[in-house]
């Protein structure tokens, strides 16, 4: 899961919990003033309204049936409306999955880098941290292995299909919707590893020129 679909599901589940302990305060609340309030009150009443409190009282059948509606009644209401509740709280999970998705979608299509007018998968999500502290010159002299840069970049795709691009190097076009694309391979059959891992190293290092570009502009104010 993204960093902003966490956010958004730590905001949701924040609220869920407010509004479930907000209820359970309210019907505990309920239970005290129903049960426990008589009784203290007969405790600290004076005698005579104290016993008048405590003293059992014949009610007509009428007032014990309408009473056992009424808490039939309240049942009921109470049951739909957890119903109620359990429809929303559905929809909004339905919502958050489906904005989840959203969002994985638009960071995994954001997650590129434009180079020779293709688009270079970054595989890595620490991908701009490795940028940070590794240069492009360290894939050449040592410092860095080149099986990092392999799974830290990977194969270019169409800019406009997605298709996957190397088959059709040599052509300079996708062979899928025809986009044309600058790699310098013309007439090359096969791409072999060492061409594409310098290929790599060039959107390496140009991916990390702008990294620092970025980093050198001036915050707006």
């Amino acid at each position: 899961m993204t960093a902003s679909a966490s956010r958004l599901w730590a905001t949701v589940r924040k609220k869920a919990i407010e509004v479930v302990a907000s209820e359970l305060v309210r019907g505990l609340l309920l239970v005290v003033a129903a049960g426990v309030l008589p009784f203290v009150s007969s405790l600290y009443a004076p005698g005579w309204l104290g016993r008048s409190l405590t003293r059992p009282i014949a009610l007509p059948p009428w007032v014990l049936v309408s009473c056992a509606l009424f808490v039939v009644v309240l049942a009921a209401i109470v049951g739909l409306d957890l119903r109620r509740r359990q429809g929303r709280a559905g929809a909004l999970r339905a919502q958050v999955a489906a904005l989840t998705a959203e969002i994985e979608r638009r960071d995994k299509r954001a997650a590129t880098f434009p180079w020779g007018g293709v688009e270079w998968p970054l595989s890595f999500q620490n991908f701009w941290g490795i940028v940070e502290s590794t240069s492009a010159d360290a894939f050449v002299t040592g410092g860095a292995s080149l099986g990092l840069l392999d799974a830290a970049i990977g194969d270019p795709l169409c800019a406009n299909c997605r298709r996957e691009v190397w088959p059709h190097a040599g052509a300079g076009r996708c062979g899928e919707c025809g986009a044309a694309f600058r790699l310098g391979l013309e007439r090359m059959e096969a791409v072999p590893l060492d061409v594409r891992l310098e290929l790599k190293r060039r959107v390496y290092a140009e991916a990390r020129a702008e990294y620092l570009r970025q980093q050198m502009r001036p915050a707006s104010r």
